[in-house]
């Protein structure tokens, strides 16, 4: 199949790239693409491969020339045609000179017509220097990569040389002369000269000819094939190669072919072949040291047995007798200086015709390291199951002893570690909390938080070894060390485990330790949460114990005397308004109090609210307090969900607050302001206010400036907040008062 060839136009006319778009699909094979703008044309060029662009010299933004100069930059095997009606005859010479493949006025009837066989033309002739190009540039990179070994030429019709490499004969000799100058005998005695004669007249070739140079005494190999150009042969192209070495080993190597087949792709193996009949054997590579057999030349099937290892035994009876297979692989052990080494042996087992084994053929490789990689994964995959047993194990430890010493025996069993220990932070100490059998707890002090080894893991968070720590000025040196291995146990402490020998622990043991002392951080942390937990529930239990005595001592001793004061003046005859006032404290006392004893027995959380409106509550528990001397200034109302109750309480408590602490002797009088808030209302007045370095206290239980003062005013309001979900907060007025916020507030509508 041909490949396609593809042409792009660049015309602002719209009915100009139509005409040119039918004519090109309905006359040629071109793929026809159009676009308005040059920047449109380059932006396809760099995107996809066209073989002629035609472009009109008037283009938006940018002309056809400067079109051109891109194009060439960029894209130089692009033809570019010009096809425009401008009348300035200098456009179409500009043109040409900078590179345009011709132009094309559209000022005549045919001007579709000649536009094509411009585009053949141009294509066809950029395609033409492209390939020469590319020929070329294959043919200077052959010439450029051509072995030592090896004469590259090219000779024209005459076969006289026109191009050579440098190898094996001079090139300067060479160029410009046919082979019997070089040789310097006559043309018709020069037999190299009379091949080149028969290439170039029949364009037959000449395929690995083998001759020996009496000039240079050296066996050369020679290819010539015909050279052609426009279907005739203009030349020949040739390659001489050195054979000497090749000749001068052939027999050898044609000998040895069979036994390194099955090795010449392979390294670091030997080759083994043994007759089994007459017992002859050839070693190869090496085969007889991987074996543990000297270079022998016979090998009898006894002898191998006996040499490797007791359970292997068979493996040698399947290589001598596979069976109905052919094919060997299988595996033993010999001696070697360091024990066992593991030995592979794949290849054949040949039989006669009567399928009797006869000949072994194969390589044998040392797999001992490969065995030992996979005992290796084998441990590591052992090790890391077993961890995660271990963390299950760790999640059932109830002290931090427990986990610890659950851990070193991980550390012992798992991973070997012998001499280990856990130290946990006691305040700026790393105490030992437990430690493997093998290790004299006795002999060694605790170690500040950032001293040695342990202070720096400690410190930094990251796991280490020290190869030795004689190198070391960090670690504390002992007589029994000399590598160490350290890895943070969260923010605990630190796990560290030694040994007498330099560079003890790898990098699977670090890696294992960290993973069996991440299992160790999360069970001291979970110790932790619960040992919190616990604390906190005990609080909670004595502040439970506490409500309740308080709530006893408040429905007793409180109770009772306010029924007493209620019997006495149900017994009263007078009609006084101040009795009547008194009565109805009496009711509002035990409001209170039965509010208080809910709250304290019940929960802190209100659940059950009404919709309140700020501005007669306010005014309503003003009416509860003693204001003798101050005034209430309520600026607007806000309407909002709550306990009635509760905010009246807390309403009363904080006008009791501003009038008992705002007024003086000298001025009785102060002023209180209640207000709305975006999200909640605030108090304030113009007293002296609170000093800032004790307002955080204010809300505490007990704690008050007047010493006639109870001190629970206060903490009663941020008691009933909390209980809203609200936030308190305590700042100064305008006028230098005090001012109260409360926030959170579930506001429903405010004015």
């Amino acid at each position: 199949m041909s490949e396609s060839r593809r042409l792009l136009q660049v015309d602002s006319d719209d009915a100009v790239r139509e005409q040119t778009a039918t004519v090109v699909r309905e006359a040629t094979a071109f793929e026809y693409e159009g676009v308005s703008t040059a920047q449109a044309a380059l932006s396809r060029l760099s995107s996809s491969t066209f073989d002629c662009v035609v472009t009109a010299a008037q283009l938006p933004e940018r002309d056809g020339v400067a079109l051109l100069d891109s194009i060439r930059a960029e894209h130089d095997d692009v033809a570019v045609v010009f096809c425009d009606d401008v009348s300035d005859p200098t456009v179409p010479a500009s043109a040409l000179n900078r590179g345009a493949d011709g132009y094309v006025h559209r000022d005549e009837e045919d001007w579709p017509q000649e536009l094509l066989e411009r585009v053949h033309d141009a294509a066809r002739t950029r395609r033409e220097r492209r390939d020469h190009r590319r020929a070329s540039s294959i043919l200077d990179s052959l010439f450029e990569q051509v072995p030592e070994h090896i004469h590259l030429y090219v000779k024209d019709e005459t076969g006289t040389h026109i191009r050579v490499t440098d190898t094996l004969f001079d090139a300067d000799m060479l160029l410009g002369k046919p082979d019997y100058e070089v040789v310097g005998v006559p043309p018709g005695e020069c037999e190299t000269y009379q091949d080149d004669l028969e290439v170039i007249d029949t364009g037959e070739r000449v395929v690995d000819r083998e001759e020996r140079s009496p000039l240079y005494e050296k066996w050369f190999s020679t290819w010539k094939v015909p050279w052609r150009d426009d279907g005739s042969v203009a030349g020949l192209i040739g390659f001489t190669e050195d054979i000497t070495e090749r000749k001068r080993y052939e027999q050898r190597l044609e000998r040895l072919t069979e036994r390194f087949e099955l090795a010449v792709a392979v390294t670091g193996v030997g080759v083994v072949d043994w007759d089994l009949n007459s017992r002859d054997v050839n070693f190869h590579g090496a085969a007889a040291a991987i074996l543990g057999l000297d270079d022998r030349a016979t090998l009898s099937p006894s002898t191998l047995r006996d040499q490797v290892h007791p359970e292997d035994v068979n493996a040698i009876d399947r290589l001598v007798d596979p069976g109905d297979a052919s094919e060997i692989d299988v595996e033993f052990r010999v001696p070697s200086v360091a024990g066992w080494r593991w030995v592979q042996l794949t290849g054949e087992c040949r039989t006669d015709e009567a399928g009797v084994p006869e000949r072994v053929i194969g390589i044998v490789a040392d797999t001992t390291e490969r065995k030992e990689r996979q005992r290796a994964r084998t441990r590591h995959r052992k090790r890391i199951t077993a961890l995660h047993d271990v963390a299950a194990a760790l999640q059932h430890c109830d002290t931090r002893t427990a986990v610890c010493e659950r851990t070193i025996e991980a550390a012992d069993d798992v991973l070997a570690f012998d001499q280990c220990a856990i130290m946990l932070r006691e305040g700026d100490r790393l105490p030992i909390e437990a430690s493997s059998e093998g290790l004299d707890v006795d002999a060694i002090d605790p170690l500040a938080v950032d001293e040695g080894l342990a202070g720096q893991c400690f410190q930094q968070g990251s796991a280490s070894t020290a190869p030795d720590i004689r190198e070391n000025d960090i670690a504390r040196y002992r007589d029994d060390c000399r590598s160490v291995l350290s890895v943070p146990v969260g923010e605990h402490g630190v796990f560290q485990a030694i040994s007498a020998e330099v560079d003890h622990f790898d990098a699977d043991d670090l890696e294992l330790a960290e993973l069996l002392l991440t299992h160790t951080a999360t069970a001291l942390t979970r110790l932790d949460r619960e040992r919190e937990l616990e604390r906190q529930t005990e609080r909670l239990q004595r502040q439970n114990d506490r409500l309740d005595r308080f709530a006893s001592i408040v429905s007793h001793d409180l109770r009772n005397p306010l029924e007493v004061a209620r019997g006495h003046l149900d017994l009263s005859e007078a009609d006084d308004e101040h009795l009547d006032r008194v009565a109805a404290m009496h009711e509002r006392m035990d409001e209170l109090l039965e509010d208080l004893l809910t709250l304290a027995r019940e929960g802190d959380r209100v659940t059950d609210t009404e919709r309140i409106e700020l501005e007669s509550l306010a005014a309503q528990c003003w009416q509860s307090v003693e204001t003798d001397g101050a005034t209430l200034d309520v600026a607007g109302t806000l309407s909002f969900g709550a306990d009635p109750s509760g905010v009246q309480q807390l309403l009363e408590n904080l006008y009791r607050n501003s009038v008992e602490h705002a007024a003086t002797a000298d001025d009785p009088s102060v002023t209180i302001r209640v207000g709305p808030l975006e999200d909640g209302f605030f108090l304030e007045d113009d007293g002296p206010g609170i000093a800032p370095e004790i307002r955080d206290r204010i809300f505490e239980p007990g704690f008050s400036t007047d010493e006639t003062g109870t001190g629970y005013g206060l903490s009663i309001v941020a008691e009933i907040a909390e209980s809203h979900d609200w936030t308190i907060s305590v700042g100064e007025s305008d006028d230098g008062g005090v001012r109260f916020e409360i926030t959170g507030v579930d506001v429903v509508g405010c004015e």
